[in-house]
């Protein structure tokens, strides 16, 4: 699954939303499906982190949750936003071992005024999946990222299955957090023809970010994911003081035209550590 992306040094700020009365079923079951592309991010297995110390989730306290607020736009041939929808998820973290964690993910879609469905997940993933098909080399090297220069573990992992086999190239430092500064993932059929590519990576660091009335010091991650002649951009500010790290994305789709067929964005709008009480306190209901 994916979910990326943000803007330097700002929280994504949210417009009040639109959308036509009457959506048909095909429809409504479309824009479900749309829907999936903004559950964690760090929920799918990743191969390339080593420990649990350096997933971003993996290493808080358990019961450690966030709670994100998401638009959707769908966006038609002439530009022109035909539907948008709203999704508010809280994701908590149920448990966390050496080499798996899970994930409770409860999340409400609304579109206009109407609330369409609510769901709640639970997501069992491994980390550090060196299972069958699983290979790994390792090189030395350095990666700037603006002024810094950061000493790297250059991993190339190659995870093999049924229908093909994984490639990533991943520039790994475990001084930094997040740790991963940048990646290339292609993912090969079984006669080696490539079927997607994603290119991440770290383009700034130590941004100074107001985070819900606290200061924090994030860095801000490009991702593009190439696929079906389609393209995906993501754009993220990334905290490692946030369960999950990710705080502000926003995600643009692009059909083969190169013209937008979906825009998102992400905005985190509570969390807490652990059993601590939660970063913005319960609203009193209104005297009557």
């Amino acid at each position: 699954m994916l979910m990326y992306f943000s803007q330097h040094g700002l929280l994504f700020t949210t417009n009040v939303f639109r959308t036509q009365a009457v959506i048909p079923k095909l429809r409504f079951l479309y824009i479900a499906s749309c829907l999936l592309l903004v559950l964690p991010s760090q929920s799918g297995a990743q191969e390339w982190v080593r420990s649990r110390e350096h997933h971003a989730w993996a290493r808080f306290d358990v019961q450690s949750w966030k709670t994100t607020k998401i638009l959707t736009d769908l966006i038609d041939d002439a530009g022109n936003i035909t539907s948008t929808v709203r999704v508010e998820t809280t994701t908590r973290l149920l448990e966390t071992e050496l080499d798996r964690y899970v994930l409770a993910v409860d999340s409400t879609v609304q579109i206009g005024e109407q609330k369409v469905n609510h769901s709640n997940q639970k997501l069992k993933r491994d980390i550090n999946t060196q299972g069958e098909g699983f290979a790994a080399n390792v090189e030395k090297n350095t990666l700037k990222i603006g002024e810094k220069e950061f000493n790297v573990d250059i991993r190339v992992v190659t995870l093999h299955t049924k229908q093909g086999k994984r490639v990533s190239r991943v520039s790994f430092c475990k001084e930094s957090t997040p740790h991963v500064l940048k990646r290339t993932t292609t993912y090969y059929d079984k006669k080696s023809t490539p079927l997607y590519t994603t290119t991440s990576a770290v383009t700034e660091f130590d941004v100074k970010q107001d985070v819900l009335g606290d200061e924090k010091t994030v860095c801000r991650i490009v991702t593009t994911h190439k696929q079906n002649g389609t393209t995906t951009i993501t754009d993220e500010l990334y905290c490692a003081d946030i369960p999950g790290g990710i705080i502000a994305q926003k995600i643009i789709d692009k059909n083969a035209d190169g013209q937008i067929t979906r825009r998102t964005t992400l905005e985190l709008t509570n969390y807490a550590i652990g059993e601590q009480e939660s970063r913005l306190p319960k609203q009193k209901p209104a005297n009557k």
